[in-house]
């Protein structure tokens, strides 16, 4: 069996077989966090300034160096100074495995020059480092695949787990005027979610990042909407669960997209009305899991919620189609995939797409 440092969430995740009180399946022998590694590796002046990214990147590559594995996102702090030492100083080990894989499309003239230059020095990283990439969308594979360099097998879909702890469906909120919740910090379409709600009967109910705010406080400025920002996630499931129905108006950033929000909506009951960008390709099939509108089109969206609003039998039928959709996409069998495809604990399999067999 290999043996792995492994940062974020999946460190506990994967090693202990719990995250935050959830079950992810059996303890993996072998593991240890990237953080405990640098931790036990590292003198204390060295560990205060870890907080470092180049500092965190060096004290990583030092503390892991005997590992076979190293399972990260590409997000974990001190990546590219890692990567580099591990590309320079390595001996030709391919051993990271980069799980919840994505690279939004830029935008433009700045941000695709910005692009050549990530491709070319990435490219080259993850030719020198990389055992494999797992991405959440099975179109995403190809993408990353031809725009790194990397063998097509060396880049896995993985679907995003739907589901914590699946159960019954939840008991459907009812209150008047009824509430639409929309929430989130990446991708979100507020202009298209304002306009479709001009003039609507039902209750807005906003959360958003802070670097949102003022964009949304503008678009909110006749004080339709109930708008909050970095709330604790306890009171965003409960604001959820007394919605009746969740609005997911994304802007199309050619990537994965949605799928944390469109997962928690769906195990809490609420019914879906999302727009139908790439990102959620294999999550989002119409009229089973959520109703599909098309992007930036406010008089689609608006038309879809007041169809979901304004009959209770329908929102029923969402409600326990999507959650039965769902229910077998668990975080216990996502990470077990990732443990099968990183570690090589079994021959690796895929998980397959939404089944409504």
């Amino acid at each position: 069996m290999l043996t792995a440092a492994i940062d974020n969430w999946y460190a506990e995740a994967i090693i202990s077989g719990r995250n935050n009180g959830l079950y992810c399946g059996s303890p993996t022998p072998g593991c240890d966090s990237v953080d405990h590694m640098i931790a036990r590796h590292a003198s204390p002046f060295w560990r205060r300034l870890a907080r470092l990214k180049s500092v965190r990147g060096w004290l990583w590559f030092c503390a892991t160096r005997q590992v076979d594995r190293v399972i990260c996102t590409f997000s974990s702090r001190g990546l590219l100074v890692f990567l580099l030492l591990e590309a320079l100083l390595g001996r030709g080990r391919r051993r990271v495995f980069f799980v919840e894989f994505l690279r939004p499309e830029p935008a433009g003239g700045k941000a695709r020059v910005k692009e050549v230059l990530h491709i070319l020095l990435y490219g080259w990283l993850f030719r020198h480092t990389v055992a494999g990439l797992q991405v959440m969308t099975q179109w995403e594979a190809a993408r990353y695949a031809g725009k790194y360099g990397l063998a097509p097998e060396r880049v896995h879909f993985v679907p995003f787990p739907m589901m914590l702890q699946p159960g019954q469906v939840p008991p459907a909120h009812t209150a008047e005027p009824p509430t639409v919740m929309a929430s989130g910090r990446a991708a979100c379409d507020w202009p298209t979610l304002f306009a479709a709600s001009r003039g609507a009967p039902w209750r807005l109910l906003v959360v958003c990042a802070r670097q949102d705010r003022p964009l949304v406080d503008r678009l909110n400025a006749d004080g339709r909407a109930i708008v909050l920002s970095e709330i604790p996630a306890a009171e965003h499931q409960r604001l959820l669960q007394e919605s009746a129905v969740y609005a997911l108006a994304l802007h199309e950033i050619g990537a994965s997209s949605g799928q944390v929000r469109f997962a928690r909506t769906i195990e809490a009951g609420v019914p879906v009305v999302a727009s139908a960008v790439r990102g959620l390709e294999g999550y989002l099939d119409d009229g089973v899991t959520g109703v599909a509108v098309p992007v930036a089109d406010a008089a689609a969206l608006r038309a879809a919620l007041d169809l979901l609003l304004g009959d209770e039998a329908r929102r029923g039928a969402l409600r326990s189609s999507a959650y039965e959709a769902m229910r077998n996409r668990t975080l216990e069998q996502f990470i077990g995939a990732i443990k099968r495809l990183s570690l090589g604990m079994v021959p690796p399999t895929g998980i397959e797409p939404v089944s409504h067999a």
